[in-house]
This record gives structure tokens, sequence and C-alpha cells, in this order.
């Protein structure tokens, strides 16, 4: 049955029994058939109508031809045909290890994560330290103290971070975070979270974007109970537009050329989402701008070449740019979503824009969550909610007026063909 199953997430498997009596599989309903999960783990897969109503007999029966008879008295269609379907998607089940047994040569493909665990170090004490900057951030829900050894550093880190200088902040927990010079003659820093050594003998020109990913991981073990996806965000009108996608699709530049377009920045890297409210929470660190895209912002931001090059981990060149003024984080603290919109830059290819099935959006979002922790049951049922509550379209673009076109006709609830 072709269509009939999708893997979202294989990390390695463990069998389970081919009448699924392990109670570690669990299942949630979604406007196109059903969500599998396992609990404790990060597997999740889809099935359609058909999938899931057979999936739901294997609690009493793996006879094949009792399977197709009821599969053809449901769906009113021919036995032979019931008798194919039902075949692949045992086929497509066994094959995922769903039932206990892999087909040769099978292949297990592991979502990618962003990491954000923070090293567990040895805790230290900074005494002696000469601190030439001191001064504080307010993330969500956080107040973060910054402490320098060197001048320079500390411009920069707050330049970067200027958005965030003297916002109101909810009451919460606090951070320190601490850059000390460890080789003046080398010109080699160390950076500590908390007393906590998280890298050491930095130099200085790798400084501010290693500052920023410690913000990152930070921020994300602070949001450690939201559920959060690989995602930039743009709100306008009390509208939030979720931008899913792998690194490269094109998701930053979208919101850098947006942001001129009377969008208000909420998030670049990850859409942090409540899985009790379905709301969204703003978390806008500064975008790193890859070399690929300065000269399609460059007209937009003739500021951007006055910015330093930082190469990142990834080896990458890229310009940290702060975000607009219309991030201020005096604002509203969470925004409902409007739409899912799963972007791809293509200089060359046609602008083109479709829905989304629910299921292919849902295979989509999955591949996309970015939460180091084991997905809850309420985690799944809100990304079902984020689907099957929200149009989900797929666009190739070139230039923003398209996507700016197509989430005008959102707002206005309509629907592209």
């Amino acid at each position: 049955m072709r269509g009939l199953f999708f893997c979202l997430f294989m990390p390695p498997s463990t069998s389970v029994n081919p009448l699924h009596t392990n109670q570690t599989i669990r299942s949630l309903p979604f406007s196109e058939g059903c969500l599998l999960f396992q609990t404790g783990t990060r597997k999740i897969w889809a099935l359609n109508h058909s999938a899931a109503f057979l999936w739901s007999l294997l609690e009493t029966t793996a006879d094949l031809k009792v399977l197709a008879l009821q599969l053809a008295h449901t769906f009113k269609i021919s036995l032979s045909q019931a008798i194919k379907d039902t075949e692949a998607a045992m086929v497509s089940f066994r094959a995922d290890g769903l039932l206990g047994m892999s087909l040769p040569g099978q292949v297990d493909s592991t979502e990618q994560a962003i990491p954000l665990s923070l090293p567990a170090t040895n805790a230290v004490r900074l005494h002696g330290v000469q601190w030439v900057e001191r001064f504080s951030f307010s993330l969500p829900h956080h107040r973060l103290e910054f402490c320098s050894s060197d001048t320079d550093i500390a411009l920069e880190f707050r330049k970067a971070m200027r958005h965030f200088e003297g916002s109101v902040c909810s009451p919460g927990s606090s951070s320190q975070l601490c850059i000390a010079r460890c080789d003046s003659l080398k010109r080699k820093f160390d950076i500590y979270l908390n007393g906590r050594l998280f890298s050491s003998n930095i130099p200085k020109n790798d400084a501010i974007i290693t500052l920023l990913y410690c913000t990152f991981s930070l921020a994300t073990e602070i949001l450690s109970d939201k559920i959060l996806f690989h995602a930039a965000v743009l709100e306008r009108a009390g509208m939030a537009f979720i931008f899913p996608g792998d690194s490269g699709s094109g998701k930053t530049t979208l919101a850098a050329l947006l942001c001129k377009k009377d969008f208000r920045y909420i998030s670049d890297e990850l859409a942090v989402v409540d899985p009790d409210t379905g709301l969204i929470t703003p978390l806008p660190l500064p975008m790193s701008i890859k070399k690929g895209a300065w000269p399609i912002l460059r007209p937009l931001y003739p500021e951007l070449d006055t910015h330093k090059i930082y190469v990142r981990a990834d080896r990458k060149e890229v310009r940290v740019f702060a975000p607009e003024v219309m991030s201020d984080m005096n604002g509203p603290k969470e925004i409902a979503p409007a739409a899912l919109i799963f972007p791809r830059f293509d200089p060359i290819s046609p602008a083109k824009t479709q829905e989304l099935a629910k299921s292919d959006a849902i295979r989509r979002l999955a591949s996309s969550c970015s939460s180091s922790r084991p997905l809850t049951e309420r985690d799944i049922a809100t990304i079902i909610r984020l689907v099957d509550n929200h149009p989900c379209f797929s666009v190739t673009y070139s230039h923003c007026e398209v996507v700016e076109e197509l989430l005008d006709d959102i707002m206005k609830d309509k629907r592209l063909p």
C-alpha cells in the first residue's frame, strides 16, 4: 500500500511483539490517521487511516487473511486489493522494527537534534579575576549576568545582545556567564557558566561565537519543559508563522528579509512551544548570517559589511546580526501560531507554493524537533495539534515576495492551491 506508512524518527530499534503487547508503543489520533510513539524515546511513526486500522487489529490477531477481510469490509475495497495492502503494511511495520523483525539491509535514520546539553564539569572558584565589564540580560524567565576580563569582548557581546539588556524579566532563575583571560600572551580565554568550565583556551577571535553558543545552550535548558523545533518564527498582526527546516533551508535569510517587511522577529533558530497551551515563547537570539546570504541581504542591511566575520564550529563563516527593534522583549511574552511554512531557498528554481497533506506536515515537523529530552505524550499531542489546527505549506523561493504574498493570503484566511 503505497504511502501507507511513514517512518519519521528511527534511532536504533528494539523488538516489539507481533501483537504489539509491548506497552511502550502508544498511539494518538490525528486528522489523517494516527501517530505511534515509543515512550521514553524519541521514536515517532505516522500512519494513515488504513495503516492505523490494521495496527489496531494487531491487538487481537496477526492472521493476514483476517486482517485483509476486515480491511476490505471497512474501506469498501476488493479482497484482492485488501490482501496486497495488508501485506504491504506488514512489510512496512516489520521493516521499521514494529513487529520485532528487521528485513535484510534495513538502515536506521537517526534524527539529528541540535546539541543542547551543557557540559557537566566540576565547578571552580574564580577568585582574583579582575572583571573590567559586568552587565545583565533578561532571557525568557531568566536573568543572565555577564562578566568579562576583556573590554573588547564585552563590547562585542553587549552589541549582539543589546535587545535583551534592560528588558523586563519575569520572576525566574538566574545564571552567571564569565569569560576570563587564561593566557595574556597567547590571547586565550576560558568561559565559565555558573562556575563550571564551558570552554577553554578560546582564541579572542572565537570568543563571541562561543559565548553566543553558550547562551543558546543555556536558554534551551531553561526552556526544557517546552518542545523545541529547529525553526524561525516571525509575527505580524498578532499571528506567529513558524518556518521549520534543516540548516541551509534559508530560514535565517528569510527571517532577515521579512523583518524589513513589517514582520516582528521572534526567533531564528528555535521555535519554543508550550505543550500545554500551544503558545510560542520568543527567543530572539542574534542571527548568524552565513556567507552565502550576505549579497542577498546587503541591499536591505548595508551595515552588515561592518560586522566582524566569525568561523563557527562547523567551519562556516558567519556575521552575527542582532534583531531589529521590533524584537522588543517588553512585548507579548507568548504568541499563538497561525501557520507552518516549510521553506526552501533556491535562486534558480521558479517560486512554488503547495499546501501540504497533514501526514506530510507531521513528518516534516517531527523531523525538525530539537528537544534533547525524550518526547512525552504531551509533546506528541502538541505536534498533532500544531498540524491539525493550522494550515501547512511548503514554499520554494528566491525572493521573499512570494512568501510575503503567501502569508498575506493566510492572514486573509485563504488557501492557495
